[in-house]
């Protein structure tokens, strides 16, 4: 589960929620808070699972992501979050 402390949370003027997780470039939008914090909460697992050597076993654990299932040879998993890349 993603801690409200790590993401940025904006409402939009069209009631649509933005939550970004900085520290992986993840952004989900959904037409509550709730549902747009479970879209990022997929996306981070996803992405997680796309790209697992740029967390470790102790950080997937604290994303409820057990890192033997983590598909090590996993690429270009398509996906409806954004990710920013910089």
């Amino acid at each position: 589960m993603v801690d409200e402390d790590e993401i940025e949370v904006e409402e939009g003027e069209d009631g649509t929620w933005t939550v970004t997780h900085p520290e992986t470039g993840i952004e989900a939008r959904g037409p509550t808070k709730g549902q747009a914090m479970a879209y990022l909460e997929e996306g981070i697992e996803m992405y997680a699972q796309q790209v697992p050597s740029r967390f470790s076993d102790e950080e997937l654990r604290e994303m409820d992501i057990d890192p033997e299932s983590v598909d090590e040879d996993a690429h270009d998993l398509d996906y409806p979050w954004s990710l920013d890349e910089e």
